[in-house]
């Protein structure tokens, strides 16, 4: 998960240590390190932006449950992209913060795609989801729910406004 290196200064002498961290992770981790025989215990905070839909659904994936995943700038998805999948015993809070997740399937005139998992967030039995803060989800186009295919557990905390998600079963939440 992590690794640790240690860095010259501008004058070529051993300088701060470099940790690097292999997987996205949503909570503090630690880890140990030996340097002369003695062990240092690093604790690693979370400090970083979200700034891909892929990015994102890996945090949701990786995340532990009850962990708070707060965007820091729109996102748009590609055209390859899924919708994001809260799987399966998978308990998380999605805090938009102002931020809006695009799926960009749908505009609301030409150009619209529909797509099996065309949903902007697909929610599945046993899994729970909570959305806060304010924000925006738009662009879905799928048969069951545009924006929001809950199979599971949701939960809105805050003014969250679906808008421009079309499907034949519910266009902004599938229940």
């Amino acid at each position: 998960l992590f690794s640790c290196d240690r860095e010259a200064d501008e004058e070529g002498n051993n300088g701060e240590y470099m940790v690097t961290s292999y997987a996205p992770f949503t909570s503090e981790e630690w880890l140990e390190v030996v340097i002369n025989s003695i062990t240092y215990r690093i604790t690693v905070t979370v400090d970083f932006s979200i700034t891909s839909w892929s990015a994102l659904q890996s945090c949701i994936s990786r995340s532990k449950n009850g962990t708070i995943l707060t965007l820091s700038q729109n996102l748009t998805a590609r055209s390859d992209d899924s919708a994001l999948l809260i799987p399966a015993g998978k308990t998380l809070t999605i805090n938009l913060a102002g931020f809006t997740l695009h799926r960009a399937l749908y505009y609301g005139d030409t150009g619209d795609v529909m797509k099996e998992d065309g949903q902007v967030i697909v929610i599945e039995s046993g899994a729970e989801l909570t959305l806060s803060g304010k924000g925006k989800m738009k662009g879905g186009y799928a048969q069951k729910g545009g924006g929001i295919y809950n199979g599971g557990t949701l939960n809105i905390d805050g003014d969250i406004l679906l808008t421009y998600n079309k499907a034949e079963d519910g266009g902004g939440i599938y229940n």
